[in-house]
């Protein structure tokens, strides 16, 4: 069974953003998946729209895509952040097969799995 979860911020960052991860953190863990945050998810500073820089953003993706113990990619939150970086990725090769998880501002990277990665 696919069970471990990485939590990535490839855009936005939530309202109250170190209460929103823990509970996502908290509700993945006691529904049997095995969690990790990327490393460096939230800036230390209030940025604009964004949850980290542009670098550390692709970096979370990029290093959640190359990670053979990552099955399931989940954002924390959408946002126009992810066109900004998704250019970045058309050269991966996932280490397996990865399942995102999201919708609306996601789609982006929906779209980059499907073309690019033939994933989900």
């Amino acid at each position: 069974m696919k069970n471990r979860v990485r939590i990535i911020a490839p855009a936005g960052r939530p309202q109250e953003a170190q209460a929103t991860l823990e509970k996502c953190k908290t509700l993945l863990s006691e529904n049997g998946f095995i969690v990790s945050v990327q490393e460096d998810i939230f800036s230390e500073h209030e940025m604009p729209y964004n949850a980290n820089t542009r670098e550390k953003r692709l970096k979370g993706l990029k290093d959640a895509l190359l990670d053979p113990t990552v099955d399931i990619i989940m954002p924390i939150r959408g946002g126009y952040g992810c066109i900004q970086i998704a250019p970045d990725l058309t050269e991966i090769k996932p280490a397996g097969d990865k399942v995102l998880v999201g919708f609306s501002d996601i789609t982006i990277l929906h779209h980059l799995f499907n073309h690019f990665y033939n994933s989900i």
